[in-house]
């Protein structure tokens, strides 16, 4: 009745989500419903891509979205593959299913006019084919002979994929996070009034004394001291900051601030600068950012602006955490 009533692949695709390990399971029905929906729209999906494939972008990976794009593609085909290899079926779909799912609807937000890249989009479809297989093989078979291939998928062996980029993957995550800042100074801008155009100010380096700061904290961390109270209150009389006596105000909070970023980021919370062009990737990226934001113009400056007043009213950009300034 079930298999009747939902597929033998959206059950199976429910069934993979009930959970893992000792707990009860949890099958819902709803989850078996909407199973249906996805499988079916990755179908049109499917369809409509391959249908159109000699119209899309063609030619060398270049672009900073197609990179991106390519590096998660290999990212959740090795975490998907150690799921199963744990048989965590739960965790195989979100990291074979919902992860692939949703960077592929980023990628084609991100490639808005530009379109997205043919080999990336073939490549995708096969990905996804293989890796939902152990869970949904009917789909799989039938994403597979829509590829050409004369062979059952069964016959198909685990995605080949290269190492991940771990720079693209900080370029990608500098980028998510970028925007999400933005975002939200520009809906809190439009509160007072309508804003269309952003200036986003970009700093190759640190100030002088957030320079010193770093130096410090990262002295400390690798010597494998602790960041305890005893150290945050030596930090204030450190010889290498007396000449920033003025700026303790800020440096501290700096320092606290940079510390918590370490316990998420490990060493490289204290570069003195990104290994990335943040300008190239924001450039890279205008017509989305626009788009997302609902700006009609964004121009990307260098940190400080020319206007020694503007630069008071604005946070200070540092590396990996650009400024704005709207109008």
């Amino acid at each position: 009745q079930a298999v009747y009533e939902y597929s033998a692949d959206g059950m199976r695709f429910a069934l993979a989500l009930s959970g893992d390990g000792n707990e009860d399971a949890n099958f819902e029905h709803d989850v078996a419903n909407a199973a249906i929906l996805k499988l079916t729209n990755e179908l049109q999906f499917v369809d409509k891509s391959l249908a159109s494939l000699t119209t899309m972008r063609t030619g060398p990976i270049e672009l900073f979205i197609d990179k991106i794009f390519e590096n998660e593609v290999k990212r959740f085909v090795k975490s998907a593959d150690e799921c199963y290899a744990k048989m965590n079926y739960r965790d195989a779909m979100i990291e074979g299913w919902d992860k692939m799912q949703n960077a592929r609807d980023k990628y084609r937000a991100m490639a808005g006019g530009a379109g997205m890249h043919a080999d990336l989009i073939k490549r995708f479809i096969e990905c996804q084919a293989l890796l939902i297989c152990p869970i949904c093989p009917h789909f799989s078979e039938h994403i597979w002979s829509e590829l050409g291939n004369t062979e059952s998928v069964m016959n198909a062996r685990w995605p080949v994929v290269g190492s991940v980029d771990l720079l693209l993957l900080r370029m990608s995550s500098y980028f998510d996070k970028t925007l999400s800042d933005l975002r939200s100074k520009v809906e809190k801008a439009n509160t007072k009034s309508k804003v269309t155009k952003a200036t986003v100010y970009v700093a190759e380096a640190f100030l002088d004394w957030q320079q010193a700061t770093l130096t410090i904290l990262k002295a400390n961390a690798e010597a494998g001291k602790p960041f305890d109270a005893a150290f945050k209150k030596g930090l204030t009389g450190h010889a290498d900051l007396a000449p920033f006596k003025s700026a303790m105000k800020t440096l501290m909070p700096f320092a606290a601030f940079t510390i918590d970023d370490f316990a998420v980021r490990g060493i490289e919370a204290f570069e003195l600068k990104v290994p990335y062009d943040e300008v190239a990737i924001l450039q890279d990226c205008m017509d989305y950012m626009k788009a997302e934001l609902g700006l009609q113009e964004i121009t990307i400056d260098k940190w400080p602006p020319a206007d020694a007043a503007v630069a008071k009213k604005l946070q200070p950009a540092t590396p990996g955490k650009p400024a704005v300034q709207f109008s």
